[in-house]
């Protein structure tokens, strides 16, 4: 038997799936100008195999999920958690009891707000997994952990490689499941003007020309050990189409998308 208790809201197929497109990108580009480093990130095709792979050996409703946003569904959770006891006989009710003092002793100690977490105290287990993305308040009792919505967040969120370029700075970011991962920064000391005496105009063109095309060499060296199967294109003015003209034929197959946007 599963019991499932789920709040009325949105269907998570709906929520933060991930299509291309310029508005869907700029938006991101928010998210990365805020970003910080997330020392936490899971990786969740792992996660998922290995929870697949577990359940309760006597087929009992030992494992609890529990997929929640803390500033939204406590108040669900709370409802949800009191009718399933109420449903639950014998060793499962104590089990679940317990189980659930564990999760919310668990639940005041964390500071992140989007939280999945499997647990059963008769098979000593807990894990969680944080999220990026904002699910439905559920709480599900069975004989194994319910997986079907962070499978579903693997399926629907598309992964990315997010170059941020001008003339002398770029930035490369790796996007997946809505989590923004700084990879690699680089700049180089380039004029921009030309000094009266001295150089004529047009060699300070050539020597400043040459200087980015280094530099551009540098940044296509990099993405080439980071890039994934798609790439976004994003900075001021015309060094971004530059750029990628300089690109071989198997990386400018993989952009998406160019961008005008301001460096900061």
């Amino acid at each position: 038997m599963m019991l499932v208790f789920s709040s009325i809201a949105k269907d998570i197929t709906e929520l933060f799936i991930f299509s291309i497109g310029s508005s869907k990108v700029k938006e991101l580009l928010l998210i990365i100008a805020t970003y910080k480093n997330d020392t936490m990130k899971t990786d969740l095709h792992k996660t998922i195999k290995e929870l697949s792979e577990i359940y309760d050996e006597d087929s009992q409703d030992t494992f609890i999920t529990i997929y929640i946003n803390k500033n939204s569904g406590l108040k669900h959770l709370k409802k949800r958690e009191n009718t399933c006891y109420s449903l639950l006989k014998g060793k499962e009710q104590k089990n679940f009891k317990k189980t659930m003092e564990e999760i919310k002793e668990f639940l005041k100690k964390t500071q992140e707000d989007n939280i999945a977490i499997f647990a059963s105290h008769k098979n000593n287990f807990f894990e969680h997994v944080l999220l990026s993305v904002e699910l439905n308040t559920l709480l599900i009792v069975d004989t194994s952990p319910y997986i079907r919505p962070l499978a579903r967040i693997q399926d629907e969120w598309e992964s990315f490689t997010l170059v941020l370029i001008s003339s002398n700075y770029a930035k490369i970011f790796s996007v997946s499941l809505g989590k923004v991962d700084h990879k690699k920064t680089l700049s180089k000391d380039i004029m921009n003007k030309h000094k009266k005496g001295g150089w004529s105009q047009a060699r300070f063109q050539r020597l400043r020309k040459g200087a980015i095309h280094a530099f551009f060499l540098e940044v296509k060296e990099a993405l080439e050990k980071i890039a994934d199967q798609q790439i976004i294109l994003a900075g001021p003015g015309p060094e971004k189409i530059q750029f990628r003209d300089m690109l071989p034929n198997h990386f400018k197959e993989k952009i998406i998308e160019v961008i005008d946007v301001d460096i900061n």
